[in-house]
C-alpha cells in the first residue's frame, strides 16, 4: 500500500483510493452514492482510456457496496475544465445542479 493511499484510506472508513502505474483515482461510498474524489492519469497515458478503466473501478467496487449513484464534480476555470465536463457526460453522467465555481453531476448506475 502507498502512503498516500494509506493516508487518504485512514482518514475516514468509507473513503477509497485506487492506483495503477498510470495514475489513481480517489472516491468515497456513502450509502447508495459513490462521490468520485480525484481522478489523475500521467501525462504520457493520457487520452488512452485510463480514466475510464479508473472510473470503472470505482463504479464495480461501489455496486459491490451497494451503489445506486455515481457523482462527480469539476471545478469551474481549472485546468481542463471543459474537458473533464466532456468527459463526464461521454461517460453518461448527467448534469445535476451549480453551486458557485462548482458543476456537479450524477449517473444512476445499472444493474
Amino acid at each position: 500500500m502507498s502512503m498516500y493511499k494509506d493516508y487518504v484510506e485512514n482518514q475516514v472508513s468509507n473513503r477509497f483510493v485506487h492506483e495503477t502505474d498510470k495514475g489513481f483515482i480517489t472516491y468515497n461510498v456513502n450509502g447508495d452514492e459513490c462521490q468520485l474524489e480525484e481522478i489523475y492519469v500521467l501525462p504520457e497515458f493520457r487520452r488512452k482510456g485510463i480514466a475510464i478503466e479508473l472510473r470503472n473501478y470505482a463504479s464495480s467496487h461501489g455496486k459491490s457496496l451497494g451503489v445506486k449513484y455515481l457523482k462527480g464534480s469539476v471545478v469551474i476555470g481549472t485546468n481542463m475544465a471543459e474537458a473533464s465536463c466532456m468527459a463526464m457526460l461521454k461517460y453518461g453522467y448527467k448534469f445535476w445542479f451549480t453551486n458557485g465555481i462548482m458543476i456537479y453531476f450524477k449517473k444512476e448506475l445499472g444493474e
